[in-house]
């Protein structure tokens, strides 16, 4: 894909991401599915842009405080993540959270 449709294709997954995260809600997956948005946008942009690293992490913190649980969690999708160490620590926590009832 060249540079340019790359560009624009990371400024739309920005922006859905954006507009999907001013959506009310209190489901914990709605911040996961945000977090997805921004690490595609990231990639697309060329992986150069970390505030969308940030904004993705802020998200999974978000979902984590609503609730989400590990089977909630994709088996994959969040690999840019991986070195760091906030996400690891995250990923800890949430793996730990069980379903209600459980």
């Amino acid at each position: 894909m060249p540079r340019a449709h790359r560009t624009r294709a990371a400024a739309g997954l920005q922006a859905t991401a954006q507009e999907l995260g001013e959506l009310p809600s209190q489901d914990p997956r709605r911040p996961l599915r945000v977090a997805d948005f921004m690490l595609r946008a990231w990639h697309f942009g060329g992986k150069t842009e970390a505030g969308l690293l940030d904004a993705a992490m802020a998200q999974l913190l978000v979902a984590e405080q609503r609730g989400l649980t590990a089977a909630q969690l994709p088996q994959k999708g969040f690999e840019a993540l991986d070195g760091r160490a906030d996400y690891a620590q995250w990923r800890e926590r949430v793996g730990k959270v069980q379903p209600p009832g459980k």
